[in-house]
């Protein structure tokens, strides 16, 4: 009976029932009673592998949305969809074995990912960033740092991948941002005192993907200066690359404001600014 709990999932589900079902059967014999407690038992049993298959189910159908997402995104961005023949097959041939099918929908995610972010990569070798833009007389405050908006909410600090959302949805900031003319904005109380600079789980800061930057940030007051900030999404850390403008408004740490610039306004998997002290 050890060994047989070794096995995992759908396999030690059978497995426990084809046991206690041949235990029911040589024991007939000894009565009613005995026969009793080992259906009893395959009940049980039964039941207790149940649940791992269901949860099982559960990860095989996200990881076949996230896929669709995926697919969906090198169609959009022009890019060549990966090959999956191989790892359907392996789903295929394992006759319905869910631990099987998870590892092979797993692949075919992964594989997607790689496809799309090496697509990206290639764009990006073709894309140049615009040079910084200095401030007519940079030792003045810019009016950009004066008139930004403060971004205070402490879910925006939460680094931990805890799946917190805002009032029961995830937040995403680009169509918000885009809509309200694309203000400077700042962080500022509990949500924390600059942008997000490093890498975090996924399902963090109120949003599916936080957005974050290990960018150099200007040294100069008042200059202008474009850089990339990525999302995380599973393990990977640059997901998503989106542009942003940061203006460093003073001489003190962290002094910064920033405005979305980029085109995409795409919540199909929430995207949100993070905040860090």
């Amino acid at each position: 009976m050890v060994m047989v709990y070794a096995l995992s999932g759908t396999y030690r589900s059978e497995v426990l029932i084809w046991v206690c079902v041949h235990m029911v059967a040589v024991n007939f014999i000894s009565g009613i009673e005995s026969m009793y407690f080992h259906i009893a038992l395959v009940v049980l049993l039964a039941a207790t592998g149940t649940n791992g298959a269901d949860e099982t189910r559960q990860e095989i159908e996200r990881y076949k949305e996230l896929s669709k997402v995926v697919k969906g995104l090198l169609k959009s961005e022009n890019c060549p969809l990966a090959d999956e023949s191989t790892f359907l097959k392996r789903a295929d041939v394992a006759f319905g074995l869910d631990a099987i099918e998870l590892e092979a929908q797993k692949k075919i995610y992964e594989n997607l990912g790689n496809r799309l972010i090496e697509c990206r990569k290639q764009k990006l070798k073709t894309t140049t960033m615009p040079s910084p833009t200095i401030a007519v007389n940079p030792d003045v405050p810019p009016t950009e740092c004066e008139n930004a908006i403060s971004l205070t909410e402490s879910w925006r600090n939460d680094h931990s991948g805890s799946n917190s959302t805002v009032d029961g949805k995830w937040n995403c900031d680009p169509p918000k941002m885009v809509a309200a003319g694309r203000p400077w904005f700042r962080f500022s109380g509990k949500a924390g005192s600059h942008l997000l600079d490093k890498c975090i789980p996924y399902n963090s800061c109120g949003t599916q993907q936080p957005m974050w930057t290990d960018a150099a940030m200007p040294k100069s007051v008042g200059v202008i200066t474009p850089v990339e900030v990525y999302t995380t999404l599973g393990r990977y850390c640059k997901w998503w690359t989106r542009k942003v403008s940061v203006i460093r408004c003073s001489t003190n740490a962290n002094d910064f404001v920033y405005r979305y610039d980029d085109d995409s306004v795409d919540c199909r998997l929430p995207l949100g600014f993070c905040g860090i002290f």
